[in-house]
């Protein structure tokens, strides 16, 4: 199967146009006999209709065919022409060519489709087939390149379980969760050989941010993304076909969340705010409390004698938000959806467990964990101010510890943390090794670092505001906001 498609660039790309909502597409047959297709609709700087590509179809059934292409029409109309930051005719390239992907793995495919845009010069060659959202450049690589969002799950999990740089965050389970909770456009880059190997994923989103702009990022919310490949010269031709996604989308910035897997050779901004805190587990529990440092222990010890109680998967997500809620109010940090935890839980199965603590039957604090591997990965907590003094973080991520060690896990994951906040200093004393996060940009319509931190100084009046909200009112709003925040 071949679709060919061409992507140049339009001579009004980069002047800014009014974003008026463009004619609904059509697509007709071309002639009373033989089987040529044009697609009529509007451009992307004109209202004006006009003939913006045509189809070849060879196929057994023409009702079959006029039905794959309404299918193609329907996902041009809702995915491509209702996108308000379409400022190219390259951006036009995307939609079109995830419009044809679709139309393939749809059950009423074409035996065969050649799809030709009017619109440039430049040619882009898409081939593979089954039921996965594809994409590639023609360019002088022994890799195909691809884009979508309905690549195959087991074959991705597996390549990303089997690479050294993988991390839960780059699982397909992970993709789902931040799709199904914050509709993040998922623009997934896979590399594949010419005998449909794969040799590299690139977990990436689009996100429409009120407060940061529209960035592409791999991957929200998550401690590590970044590329994943099996050499240096498919991580390049990765980057550089995210490099082109990031130009052709105006976004401000391509973020890159690189932890064990950086990109190196090519002149990226770093930033150097956070690391990472990681420790191995040994088999016995009673070595991993000798390796944490005597006041920790101590802290520990203490929160044992007031009897505080561990449980694991006995609340359920709608507890786990009040808790969690709570703890990030005191933060000044808008709250994630309970969605999100939702989802989570169910795209990760038995890789995912919420435990919690419990002092004379009271719910005092939790920890939204995943598993991944050897790997004990605490991602969301929280705990209740007034019970902090019974030392029932120390308890709980002790006790998480205990649990991981005792099954088997061979490393505790404490996650990231922004140098100089809360969070860094209360890891730092269990006397873990900490790594510094080579997070990696390519700026496009910003011109300078983005700092994205609640620390950046812009940000201190909001957050002192949001610690004095009434927090049923953080719950209401903190899930809108958070939608924003990458």
């Amino acid at each position: 199967m071949l679709i060919v498609v061409n992507q140049g660039r339009c001579p009004l790309a980069d002047r800014r146009q009014p974003r008026t909502r463009p004619m609904r597409p059509t697509i007709r047959k071309k002639g009373k006999t033989g089987s040529r297709y044009v697609i009529s609709g509007a451009t992307p700087f004109s209202n004006q209709p006009r003939r913006i590509a045509s189809f070849n179809g060879d196929v057994t059934s023409g009702n079959c065919l006029r039905l794959g292409f309404k299918a193609c029409e329907r996902y041009l109309d809702k995915n491509f022409y209702t996108n308000e930051n379409l400022f190219s005719s390259k951006s036009f390239g995307i939609g079109t060519e995830m419009a044809v992907a679709h139309l393939r793995s749809s059950s009423i495919t074409p035996k065969h489709v050649s799809f030709q845009s009017d619109l440039a010069k430049d040619t882009t060659l898409v081939s593979g087939g089954g039921g996965n959202s594809e994409l590639s450049r023609s360019k002088p690589s022994e890799s195909i390149l691809l884009i979508g969002d309905k690549f195959d799950p087991s074959a991705w999990d597996e390549f990303v379980r089997l690479h050294e740089g993988g991390s839960p965050f780059h699982l397909m389970p992970w993709q789902r969760m931040i799709h199904e909770t914050f509709g993040h456009q998922p623009l997934h880059i896979v590399a594949k050989s010419a005998g449909d190997r794969l040799k590299g994923i690139l977990p990436l989103f689009l996100v429409r941010s009120r407060i940061f702009g529209r960035v592409l990022v791999s991957t929200p919310q998550a401690a590590y993304g970044g590329i994943l490949a099996d050499s240096d010269s498919t991580s390049y031709s990765m980057f550089q076909r995210a490099a082109e996604i990031a130009r052709e989308l105006d976004v401000q910035f391509l973020e890159l969340r690189s932890f064990q897997n950086g990109l190196t050779g090519i002149p990226l901004l770093q930033k150097d705010i956070y690391v990472t805190i990681r420790t191995e587990l040994q088999p016995d529990p009673e070595a991993n409390m000798s390796a944490i440092p005597r006041k920790t222990r101590a802290e520990i010890r203490e929160g044992i004698r007031h009897n505080l109680e561990f449980g694991e998967n006995c609340i359920g997500p709608a507890e786990f938000f009040d808790v969690y809620s709570r703890s990030v109010r005191q933060l000044g940090t808008p709250v994630f959806p309970k969605r999100l935890f939702i989802n989570g839980l169910r795209s990760f199965g038995s890789d995912c467990k919420i435990f919690s603590v419990h002092w004379n039957g009271k719910l005092v604090a939790a920890v939204w964990t995943l598993f991944y591997k050897d790997q004990v990965i605490p991602y969301f907590g929280g705990s209740i101010r007034e019970y902090n003094r019974l030392a029932v973080n120390n308890f709980m991520y002790w006790m998480l510890m205990k649990y991981g060690c005792e099954r088997g896990y061979k490393v505790f994951d404490f996650g990231r943390s922004k140098k100089g906040t809360g969070s860094f200093d209360f890891k730092r004393r269990w006397g873990m090794v900490m790594s510094e996060l080579p997070y990696q940009y390519l700026l496009v319509r910003q011109q300078s670092m983005p700092d994205t931190s609640p620390l950046n100084p812009k940000f201190s009046k909001a957050i002192q505001i949001w610690q004095r909200l009434p927090l049923p009112l953080t719950q209401f709003i903190g899930p809108i906001v958070s939608k924003h925040l990458i």
